[in-house]
């Protein structure tokens, strides 16, 4: 038995709310392997499943030691043998200790320095660049001199702490705003940007069209599993997560994103995200989650089974050989439907016209038709459903 894995019978998956969560339960408890939740959710829609054996509670990850701690603890015990992160604040933690983790579970994500590199945008994209990967005009907010054209501005990190940026004013690991989409022409207020994203953020051409990802498990450098999904429609009219997507294949996106893994020396899972413009063939950069993602159900409904795969490689067990999938397979986020209805009415964006809400209307019952599996509904495991509902309704309450 190679030295660092382990041969324990359970997986701990970090459930934050996100249905990637319920989706690696689901798969693994399928499989028989003991499956526990831990979140800082105090009932997290897949700490109900009856695939679930075991819920254990976790500090919020605000106190990056004091979440390591915690995760640590259930690492050090004989029966875990690898842990499954579904967030940013996650794969921080275990892959900044990741030594730590190594004396006791199968560490299948990547270490550090790949992880900064990934959550730093210009970084990555300076990465990219050298693999001759299309990506957007990005630089920092003071190095604009030209406003004329139409651009974004979102955080330089995918995650805030000071361990990334000494000018963000705290250890704690937290999220940054959400893009803001600038008028074109008009010069921003550049203090107020920086005092919002809590550092200097970066400004991108802003690139319309459709968002694709692709996703892949690698084994030090070696891809195991890969698969593509394109994306219907997000959380928004905007876009943002992924609410509607469906399984494809183009081998230029599967390209592009060997290259960019290839070229980070890849271990664990990840999920590249490019978008291709509307007027062009291009799958341009976005980003890099050193993760599981949250449309993982989609995968694993097309024949990738990833949580499953992931499991036998940090128990040295044989994976299959084919890496075959379904194109065509769609799921839903119920959700996240709702939210990208509310959206039309709610939301305005100056670079992008919204639907009407007639042809919104429509669009979504379509995809019900053709693709009717959601991601948390299951007729055999129906309480992370009714959970997740209940979860949305009292965050819509006064």
């Amino acid at each position: 038995m190679p030295m660092g894995v382990s041969t324990g019978h359970a997986a701990v998956v970090i459930a934050n709310g996100s249905p990637g969560s319920i989706a690696a339960v689901r798969s693994l408890g399928r499989r028989g392997v003991d499956t526990i939740v831990a979140s800082d959710l105090t009932a997290p829609p897949s700490a109900r499943s009856r695939h679930c054996d075991e819920f254990v509670p976790l500090p919020e990850p605000t106190d990056p030691d004091d979440y390591a701690a915690a995760l640590l603890s259930l690492a050090r015990r004989p029966d875990v043998r690898t842990i499954l992160p579904g967030r940013e604040q996650d794969i921080f933690v275990l892959a900044s200790h990741r030594d730590a983790f190594a004396d006791h579970v199968t560490p299948f994500w990547p270490d550090f320095e790949t992880v900064r590199e990934t959550h730093d945008r210009l970084s990555l994209f300076a990465t990219a660049a050298a693999t001759d990967a299309p990506i957007p005009t990005t630089e920092p907010l003071d190095a604009v001199t030209d406003w004329s054209g139409e651009r974004i501005v979102k955080s330089r990190y995918a995650l805030l702490t000071d361990a990334y940026d000494r000018a963000i004013p705290s250890r704690d690991l937290h999220k940054p705003p959400s893009t803001v989409y600038l008028e074109p022409g008009q010069t921003p207020d550049r203090q107020a940007l920086v005092e919002r994203m809590e550092h200097v953020p970066v400004t991108q051409s802003y690139v319309g069209g459709t968002e694709y990802s692709f996703r892949a498990l690698y084994d030090h450098g070696d891809p195991v599993l890969t698969s593509q999904i394109r994306q219907h429609r997000g959380y928004k009219y905007t876009g943002g997560a992924s609410v509607y997507r469906e399984s494809i294949f183009d081998p230029r996106l599967e390209r592009s994103g060997r290259a960019l893994l290839d070229a980070l020396d890849w271990h664990g899972p990840a999920e590249v995200e490019f978008r291709r413009p509307a007027d062009g063939d291009e799958y341009l950069l976005m980003e890099v989650n050193p993760r599981l993602w949250a449309s993982l159900s989609c995968d694993i409904r097309a024949g990738v089974d990833y949580p499953w795969v992931l499991w036998r490689l940090a128990g040295d067990d044989p994976v299959p050989e084919t890496t075959d999938y379904e194109t065509g397979v769609g799921t839903h986020l119920l959700r996240g439907e709702v939210s990208y209805l509310y959206s039309l009415w709610t939301h305005d964006c100056p670079l992008v016209d919204p639907p009407s809400p007639s042809t919104a209307i429509r669009n979504l019952i379509a995809s019900f038709r053709r693709h009717p599996d959601c991601d948390y509904f299951s007729p055999s495991d129906p309480w992370p459903f009714v959970r997740d509902v209940r979860l949305a309704i009292r965050s819509h309450l006064p």
